[in-house]
């Protein structure tokens, strides 16, 4: 990793691979619209987060192995990252070591299930820290979609119960039980099945102007699912 800002901003990302990505959008979609729309809203975060001057990105993949896939998703002038680890928490544990080992003073981790995460939103992140210990975006599928630290705590990612809808009570306990404060940001809704797709999809519908030029690749694929925009 190479500093040119005092914060990090890591995007947990999976190769875009048929049968292996947004597999609870079946069977409402089918693997191969699956896969176009989870590349689409993979693109458009990237994008548009790799432009920020004030935090450096970086693109953490899985599995090993992927990034000449990657490479050919998203673009070749990023910072590729290969995930640690046998499972979320001690991915997280490692990225977050390794991040301050480079001398951030930030760091953010967010996954790929959010397309309309904006750089505000990962900018009100960094502030938060200023007065808090943790920084936590929850999903409201009991998960969260951001995890921002200013230190590095590996207890708040022990003992929990990834993958399910427990992991944000669990997190929150975890940081209680270490005696450190937290920032809960705005609850957000994480595309991972047919009724998330469904909900985005009516969003753009409710305000178009605002996301046609954030999002323009998620855009274009749900058009497809969908239909034209009314």
């Amino acid at each position: 990793m190479k500093c040119t800002t005092d914060n990090a901003l890591i995007i947990f990302i999976k190769a875009p691979r048929l049968g292996e990505v947004k597999t609870r959008l079946q069977p409402e979609l089918s693997w191969e619209v699956s896969l176009k729309l989870y590349k689409a809203m993979g693109a458009d975060l990237v994008d548009h987060l790799s432009q920020s001057q004030y935090f450096d990105l970086f693109v953490q993949y899985w599995p090993e192995g992927s990034a000449g896939g990657m490479q050919s998703w998203l673009g070749m002038n990023l910072n590729y990252v290969p995930q640690l680890g046998l499972d979320l928490g001690e991915k997280l544990k490692n990225s977050f070591s390794i991040s301050f080992q480079q001398n951030y003073q930030k760091v953010c981790i967010i996954g790929s299930d959010l397309p309309t995460l904006t750089e505000n939103d990962i900018l009100e992140a960094f502030e938060k820290l200023n007065s808090s210990d943790v920084v936590l975006g929850p999903a409201m599928d009991g998960g969260y979609y951001l995890v921002a630290l200013k230190k590095f705590y590996p207890q708040i990612f022990e003992k929990i119960d990834w993958s399910t809808e427990y992991v944000f009570k669990q997190t929150l306990l975890r940081i209680k039980q270490q005696n450190l404060s937290v920032h809960q940001m705005a609850v957000q809704r994480d595309i991972d099945t047919y009724e998330d797709v469904i909900y985005l999809w009516n969003k753009i519908l409710e305000n178009e102007n605002k996301f046609d030029k954030k999002i323009p690749n998620t855009i274009s694929a749900l058009r497809n699912i969908f239909g034209e925009l009314r």
